[in-house]
């Protein structure tokens, strides 16, 4: 349904103000209530106004606004999941959001912006991502460890239950430079870890050639280009067949419970 899910109410404020402040007004009850909790002192619901701190989280006025944000775009992609349904019942829906864990990765994308995994639950087929590892130059606990991309997974298929789909799959760094023996093996080991942790679907992002003048540019996107290591396409290869051959058993490690 959407790429790289993300969405700011601040953008339309003054559209999404009315519709917030019944929000609120749902939650408080009484503009006394929210007052004491903003620390504000506004007349009525019908007078107040945002009172947030850019993707902060140390005020119950972000709280509030953040779920309020979730909220509409939730109830936005819904409603696009339902008019596809009803077209197309067969079809397995997703929304694309990114893989990350926590404020300290990156707030913009995790809570900021609206992206709820266990809300997005409400009207998915599969669990979908975009995530992403660039394990040649991450230590084992950064935001872009083959470990916290297998956390990712776990969450992602713990919390819904449902296979997950990584539509964006990103397994070797932009611009990575390293063409060792050793990017053959973090390939490999990228795809058939992610099976056990319970991503069903994998679609391996790879960039265009066209978009660049030198495909061997340090400073570009072009070392990603997986047509310029024909032994990563080989542990691509390799890992989709054993991934098929053993297939029962990944099915049976995902229903097991921890």
């Amino acid at each position: 349904l959407t790429n790289e899910s993300a969405f700011d109410i601040g953008i339309f404020a003054n559209y999404f103000l009315p519709d917030f402040q019944e929000f609120l007004k749902d939650r408080y009850g009484d503009i006394s209530v929210l007052n004491q909790k903003w620390q504000t002192n506004f007349s009525s619901f019908y007078t107040m106004y945002y009172v947030r701190k850019w993707c902060g989280t140390d005020s119950p006025g972000d709280y509030d606004t953040f779920l309020y944000n979730e909220k509409v775009f939730t109830e936005w992609h819904a409603w696009m999941a339902g008019i596809i349904r009803e077209y197309l019942p067969d079809v397995m829906i997703n929304a694309k959001p990114m893989n990350y864990l926590d404020l300290e990765q990156n707030p913009y994308w995790k809570i900021g912006k609206g992206a709820d995994i266990a809300k997005f639950d409400t009207f998915s087929d599969l669990a979908g991502c975009d995530a992403y590892t660039y394990e040649s130059y991450s230590e084992p606990a950064d935001r872009d460890s083959m470990m916290m991309k297998m956390m990712w997974y776990d969450f992602l298929h713990t919390l819904t239950g449902k296979p997950v789909n990584n539509s964006e799959d990103h397994i070797i760094a932009e611009g990575d430079t390293e063409y060792s023996k050793r990017m053959r093996k973090l390939v490999y080991a990228d795809l058939w870890q992610g099976a056990v942790h319970g991503r069903a679907i994998s679609s391996v992002w790879n960039h265009s050639t066209h978009d660049y003048h030198n495909i061997y540019d340090t400073d570009d996107t072009n070392n990603y280009l997986l047509t310029t290591r024909p032994d990563c396409m080989e542990a691509i290869a390799y890992a989709g067949l054993d991934l098929s051959k053993n297939r029962d058993v990944l099915e049976e490690i995902s229903k097991t419970k921890p």
